[in-house]
Parts: structure tokens; C-alpha cells; sequence
């Protein structure tokens, strides 16, 4: 995220922040779907108004707080890019911290995908991505340049293939949150994207 370079903007930045601080209290003490746009505006003592023009449904205040979590934790999985092991096995760390993280945020998390998929289906939609890609992408070319990864198709193709793989998967969280099928379904996808990703 870019730093706000007017006061306007600085204000607004503010206002952003301490809607999705107050939101994420108010989901942690009573749970993502007992919890109102109402309630949020009066917590964070802004207008319904001024909520709302900064987030539109509750589900893009989950997309927030996603964005903001995996940005918090990115100097840790950006770790994952030179840890010991194979590629395979830094993917499967990366696959594994994800599911503990939907572990935590059983709630939070199918309302993240509701907002992307909404979005995807609109022309101006919200477009902004979790970081999530950014760090599969520089854990793949890690794997190219050890040589551990085909290098005849870019690792940017080759981790929106992933990711489309792992979207599909954790589809499986709006109607079935079960971190246990997650993993397994992680291990399957894996397996099947490295087999075809393996060095020709």
C-alpha cells in the first residue's frame, strides 16, 4: 500500500485503519456473521455513510483485514524463498501456513473469497490481491534457478496456474471449512502441479 501524500489522505488512511481494527475486535469477540455494518459504524464512531464509502459490504472489510494479515507475514514467508529444503517442500510450508491460517480465521476467510469472486465478475471491481501470488511467484523462481523447476515457462505463469489450483480448492471453504480436507486437497494439487512443473 502507498503512503497517503495529502492530509485528505492521511485522514482517510486513518479512517480505513481504525474501521478494519474496530471490525476485526468486534468479529473476534462475537463472530463474523452475528456482526452488523451497524454495529461496526457505531464501534468505530463513523457515520453508516462514511462506512460505507470505504466498504461496501462486510465481506470487503474481510478482504481488508486478509490483505493486511498476509502483509504483516510476508517478511516471514518471503523466509521460505532461501529456507533448507526443496521448492516442493517450501511450497508445502507455504500451503501449510495457509491453512492454519483459515484455521484461526474460520469465519473470515470464506467471506474473503465471496468479496474476490464478486469483484472478479465486475469491470471495476476491487483487484487488489492478498500478496499471496507475489510470494509463490518468487518461491518458484527460486526453484528455476536451482534448477529444481522448468524454466521454459515463466514462474509468473506458472504461479497464477498454481493459484488457480489453490482457488479451486479453497472453494471448499464456503460450504466446508475443514482444515483436515484442506490439507489433503493442498497435498493432491501439489503433487499434480510438480509433476507437470518438473525440469524437461
Amino acid at each position: 500500500m502507498s503512503t497517503p501524500s495529502t492530509r485528505r489522505e492521511r485522514k482517510r488512511q486513518a479512517a480505513h485503519d481504525e474501521i478494519v481494527a474496530t471490525a476485526a475486535a468486534l468479529f473476534a469477540r462475537d463472530g463474523f456473521s452475528a456482526v452488523t455494518m451497524e454495529q461496526i459504524a457505531a464501534a468505530a464512531d463513523v457515520a453508516k455513510a462514511t462506512l460505507y464509502s470505504h466498504f461496501p459490504t462486510r465481506d470487503a472489510i474481510a478482504a481488508a483485514m486478509v490483505r493486511a494479515d498476509i502483509a504483516a507475514s510476508e517478511p516471514e514467508m518471503l523466509g521460505l524463498i532461501t529456507a533448507p529444503g526443496t521448492t516442493a517442500s517450501r511450497l508445502e510450508q507455504l500451503f501449510d501456513s495457509s491453512v492454519r491460517w483459515i484455521e484461526r480465521n474460520t469465519g473470515l476467510f470464506p467471506a474473503y473469497l465471496r468479496h474476490r469472486f464478486s469483484q472478479m465478475a465486475t469491470p471495476d471491481g476491487d483487484r487488489r490481491r492478498s500478496g499471496f501470488g507475489i510470494i509463490l511467484t518468487k518461491v518458484l523462481e527460486h526453484g528455476q534457478d536451482n534448477g529444481e523447476i522448468r524454466s521454459d515457462i515463466s514462474a509468473e505463469a506458472l504461479s497464477e496456474n498454481l493459484q488457480m489450483l489453490f482457488l479451486g480448492v479453497t472453494m471448499r471453504c464456503l460450504t466446508d471449512p475443514d482444515p483436515a480436507a484442506l490439507r489433503s486437497d493442498f497435498n493432491r494439487i501439489l503433487t499434480l502441479f510438480l509433476h507437470g512443473a518438473a525440469p524437461r
